[in-house]
């Protein structure tokens, strides 16, 4: 009889081994064939189903990326002549983006240029793509008769929308890295009114805790206060991206001097030339720095 309860207890035993392990292998095959990316921990949520995939590296990637941007602008700083549509001696190479967005490039055959936009309120880049061979335009007014002549056509061969002629290589810091150029390609050359565009997009938690400091010590706008500045360093900074056959779906945190904290949701058809879906950003904490240009 002994001998029988002894033999039963080892079985038991045996079972509930091979029941755990068996658990282990299901929750490591979820992780393997997750299709959704976090920056880190700390992020933004997620929200989609149990395959889930901790990329930690990928906020800092991202950042990375963002800040080899404009610091690659910062090369090339405006001058006092930008609203008279002079360009300063040698301009933005913009293809150098290229050089910072390591996992974009442009279309075989085709390279990103910009015309200048110069009003009594503002001026600005205006980015575009021209096949390798075709001379740039001569202004903005040549462009715009091509962007008219392609309207309501889908041939993305024939029409200069710069974002129809990018390529992605397929990971999700490729499309981060296409959500960047979309936000903040054309943040260079600002003058006047135009300076309002400088929705920049944070991805680390050491990029937001750098821009809250930099807000509290305002000295030209408002400066923001101790309460705000508590709340804003626990916002989520984690890029989120999750790619399925049909779609794209990324979601990021983004900082404007006129606006304040909100989380950008954008869903894009990978198919060439891309359908994008901006949704409405959501406000996190509010801030406006008071400076009227």
């Amino acid at each position: 009889m002994q001998k029988s309860n002894r033999n039963l207890g080892i079985m038991v035993g045996v079972l509930i081994l091979i029941l755990a392990c068996c658990c282990v292998l299901a929750c490591l095959g979820a992780m393997a064939g997750g299709l959704i990316f976090r920056g880190n921990t700390r992020g933004l949520p997620v929200v989609g189903g149990p395959q889930t995939v901790q990329q930690n590296d990928l906020g800092l990637a991202w950042q990375e990326d963002i800040d080899g941007l404009f610091a690659f602008y910062a090369q090339y700083p405006a001058d006092s002549n930008i609203m008279d549509g002079i360009l300063p001696n040698p301009a933005l190479p913009i293809m150098g983006v290229f050089d910072v967005l390591d996992k974009i490039r442009m279309q075989d055959g085709w390279v990103l240029d910009y015309v200048y936009h110069v009003d009594g309120m503002g001026s600005y880049p205006i980015l575009y793509a021209r096949p390798e061979s075709q001379a740039p335009y001569r202004d903005e007014v040549a462009l715009r008769e091509a962007m008219n002549a392609c309207a309501g056509v889908y041939e993305s061969d024939q029409c200069p929308e710069f974002m129809d002629h990018v390529v992605v290589d397929g990971s999700p810091l490729s499309y981060l890295q296409l959500a960047l150029l979309a936000t903040s390609g054309d943040q260079f050359y600002l003058g006047w009114h135009a300076n309002y565009n400088d929705t920049k997009p944070i991805a680390t938690r050491e990029a937001l805790e750098a821009v809250v400091a930099e807000l509290q010590a305002e000295t030209f706008g408002k400066a923001l206060s101790a309460a705000d500045a508590s709340r804003a360093k626990r916002l989520p900074t984690a890029p989120w991206v999750k790619i399925t056959g049909q779609t794209v779906e990324i979601r990021y945190l983004t900082f404007s001097k006129w606006g304040g904290f909100y989380e950008q949701n954008i869903s894009i058809n990978p198919a060439s030339p891309y359908h994008w879906n901006f949704g409405e950003p959501k406000p996190l904490l509010p801030y406006e720095s008071g400076i009227m240009f």
